[in-house]
Parts: structure tokens; sequence; C-alpha cells
């Protein structure tokens, strides 16, 4: 299992085509925000993706001043 990199929560990702994240556009603007240790190795999970496309810039907000963000 790996574990989102925006809020440590187990994802379930497949990592194929089975998974939602293949159903789903992950935005460039999101992926930016990742650490470059955590870019290919973590799937970012559902409820993140959701909250992000819900209000993009709260979403950054938070997540900078998380203390790994």
């Amino acid at each position: 299992m790996m574990t989102c990199p925006f809020c440590s929560q187990l994802t379930t990702c497949t990592a194929n085509e089975h998974c939602w994240c293949f159903a789903r556009v992950i935005p460039d603007e999101l992926l930016t925000q990742l650490p470059d240790a955590e870019v290919g190795r973590n799937c970012i999970c559902e409820q993140c993706l959701n909250a992000y496309q819900s209000d993009p810039e709260r979403f950054i907000a938070a997540a900078m001043t998380k203390p790994n963000g």
C-alpha cells in the first residue's frame, strides 16, 4: 500500500487501469506541489484530489502549512 503525500492516508491505488485514478485527470498544478522525493512513488488519494478540485488555493495553502509541506 502507498500513502498519500498530502494527507498521509493509506491509498488503495493499484497503479493500473483498474484504479479510480486512471479515470480521473490529475491536474499538473497539483502534481507540482509534490516534493521531488514523492513524484512517481506515492499516489494522491481521491479525497485530496477532490479537495484540490473543489478549492485549489485553499488546498495548496493547507498543504504548505503541514510539517513536511
